[in-house]
């Protein structure tokens, strides 16, 4: 991985996180829920906690949180379709949105959506405005749901370069995988705060880490999941995905239409993934908030939000969160983490298959290389391969008692014992969940 990230900086700090290629519903990119970049975000950041969950069931997740809160609804009330409102910002009415598409001759709504889900409930990294339910909580309802512990950045007044970008910067240095939003120039964007979403795993710098404010010549690496370098599906295109950005350019820069390669690339005839990011003087839009014809700043692939922004939903400005650990309890200081060998999955979901409920049916076989480290040598653990192809089985799995919970499910364990560190491979279906627990023999 590291050959593609060549900073030029003094210090630098690349967490090891693979890139993946996320899932799109069709080709042309024409549903507004097409792509699964949040979920592919969350897949990869679960990776180096021990877990493999695909896009699907992930999504599944929030789809099974919003058909929760509509209950037995004929014809959905107001106060819900502005909680759907207030996550995803598209209004009940509009494209794209259930109360658009859904006739009442088709039946009960409850049943209507929760076979619709993976078409409209894309991850997203906002919390959400909960203003009409305080008790709305989706993103951090399906975040635990995964047993992931993580922080919001969740400022009522944003500024991207005194409180965001150094939000970023100090949970990459933490070793956190940051999931982020941002706006796609490339494709014309139209967001106010973002219409991607990335996972950040990289930071350089001419100053000392200890430090972790804003500095212009800063630059952030982060893996945009295929969507620019080529979103052919299935599994098209030039990894790794990766993207450079300095964070602010120098003034000698020429503007060339977004595609501003910054000379570190190591493959020249192809720098698709290695781009300038102006984050000082900000690239200027139109009222509706697509590139000027007459702009004369930089032109660049991706950005954040234009800041600083007075909140009034929580969709509004930068929004992310950084995963820091797993909720479970768990032996302090055992370490699991998961590689695949294989960086997608086969095959894609269709239109027809999310507007179903219909998990595509893969035959694909992903070797998971599980890799544990930080074991006592006096010790004795079992290590736990828990398995889940849907939300109900993967919910069943606890966050303690996994000596007593295994036994009881009769899942495959293996031992280790008078070791630092283990290493097993382990070939799964590609549409199901794999869960890795290290506990000692002796807890309960």
């Amino acid at each position: 991985m590291n050959a593609y990230i060549l900073l030029s900086q003094k210090n630098v700090r690349i967490n090891d996180i693979p890139p993946r290629l996320m899932w799109n519903i069709d080709e042309n990119w024409d549903s507004p829920s097409s792509g699964y970049c949040g979920e592919t975000s969350i897949l990869s950041a679960g990776l180096l906690y021990g877990q493999y969950v695909p896009m699907y069931l992930i999504r599944q997740l929030l789809s099974d949180y919003f058909n929760g809160l509509w209950g037995t609804d004929a014809q959905p009330s107001s106060t819900l379709t502005n909680m759907w409102l207030g996550y995803s910002g598209l209004d009940w009415s509009e494209a794209g949105s259930p109360g658009k598409d859904y006739k009442k001759s088709e039946g009960n709504f409850q049943a209507w959506f929760g076979k619709r889900g993976q078409y409209y409930c894309q991850v997203l990294p906002q919390i959400g405005d909960n203003s009409v339910n305080p008790s709305f909580d989706p993103i951090n309802t399906v975040l635990g749901n995964l047993h992931l512990s993580y922080e919001h950045f969740s400022p009522k007044v944003q500024d991207t370069k005194n409180n965001f970008i150094p939000w970023m910067k100090g949970h990459v240095l933490n070793g956190h995988p940051v999931i982020i939003g941002v706006q796609d120039f490339l494709a014309g964007s139209n967001d106010n705060d973002f219409d991607h979403i990335v996972i950040v795993i990289g930071w350089g710098s001419n100053n000392d880490f200890s430090n972790t404010s804003y500095f212009p010549d800063d630059e952030i690496v982060f893996i945009d999941h295929g969507l620019v370098i080529s979103g052919q599906q299935p599994y098209g295109g030039s990894i790794p995905y990766y993207f450079r950005y300095v964070m602010e350019t120098p003034e000698n820069i020429t503007e060339t239409g977004g595609w501003l390669p910054d000379g570190g690339c190591p493959d020249p005839a192809n720098p698709a993934w290695n781009f300038i990011m102006d984050l000082g003087p900000y690239r200027q839009l139109n009222v509706e908030g697509e590139p000027c014809s007459n702009g004369n700043l930089t032109c660049n692939t991706y950005q954040l939000a234009q800041s600083p922004t007075t909140l009034t939903k929580g969709s509004d400005g930068n929004a992310g969160f950084a995963i820091t650990g797993l909720s479970d309890t768990l032996p302090a200081g055992v370490q699991v983490r998961i590689d695949t060998d294989c960086y997608y999955q086969v095959p894609c979901i269709t239109a027809q298959q999310a507007q179903t409920g219909t998990q595509p049916a893969s035959a694909q076989i992903i070797n998971h290389k599980i890799t544990i480290s930080g074991l006592t040598e006096s010790l004795s653990y079992n290590v736990w391969l828990f398995t889940a192809k849907n939300t109900e089985v993967l919910m069943q799995i606890p966050t303690t008692g996994f000596n007593e919970y295994g036994k009881e499910i009769k899942a495959e364990c293996y031992t280790v014992s008078g070791q630092t560190s283990s290493a097993y491979t382990y070939p799964l279906a590609a549409d199901t969940a794999l869960f890795v627990r290290c506990v000692a023999t002796t807890d309960k």
